[in-house]
């Protein structure tokens, strides 16, 4: 079955924004078989330049660059990285060192590092992992004090069930204001509702 309107409408769009931007976007799935696909298409549709992290396969992709952590000369600055924003939680130099060898590690301090524009993980990786590499690499926005994951549906919208958030840890109205302002980064306009009650837990620690 065809998508519907709105929804190709939607992903034209968000393409029409990104290509002229030529961002550098990382994979940190990048020996898995889907992600190799759309990171080919990515590079010849030029919407992204895509980085994955693994190592280059035999048959080359165009426009898409492989980093192996393991001989990348950047991996020992990337650890002293996370090491100076980790220490303080009690992370020694060997463990940022085995950390930043790690994919999901080392793509979001590629991002922290200014080495990359964004960081897109989840299509092995749990949620809780990846979203635990990015806020230990990157952290959240200066100010912000709670994170949240949405997905994208056609024709509706719906909270990622993956990220729950303590009702200790913010008021319901923060809740909704963080997950609503997603929509209108994308061009969309903000309805957000409660479809469920939250669970007394994170899966981020």
């Amino acid at each position: 079955m065809p998508p519907p309107d709105s929804a190709v409408a939607f992903l034209a769009a968000l393409i029409a924004r990104a290509r002229p931007l030529h961002k550098r976007i990382v994979f940190p799935e990048g020996d898995d078989a889907r992600v190799i696909e759309a990171a080919g298409r990515l590079a010849r549709e030029g919407i992204v330049q895509p980085i994955l992290i693994g190592q280059k396969p035999n048959s080359a992709l165009p426009g898409v660059t492989f980093i192996d952590p393991a001989a990348c000369d950047r991996t020992r600055d990337y650890a002293a990285l996370l090491y100076e924003r980790r220490k303080a939680s009690g992370v020694t130099h060997a463990e940022a060192q085995e950390l930043a060898r790690q994919p999901l590690y080392f793509a979001a301090l590629m991002v922290a590092a200014g080495d990359a524009d964004g960081s897109v993980g989840g299509a092995v990786n749990t949620t809780a992992d990846t979203v635990r590499a990015a806020l230990h690499a990157i952290g959240p926005t200066p100010g912000v004090r709670l994170v949240s994951s949405a997905f994208i549906m056609a024709p509706v919208r719906v909270p990622n069930p993956s990220m729950r958030l303590s009702p200790k840890q913010c008021t319901r109205g923060r809740r909704y204001s963080v997950s609503g302002a997603r929509p209108m980064r994308c061009g969309m306009a903000s309805k957000t509702a409660k479809l469920a009650k939250v669970l007394p837990r994170s899966v981020v620690s």
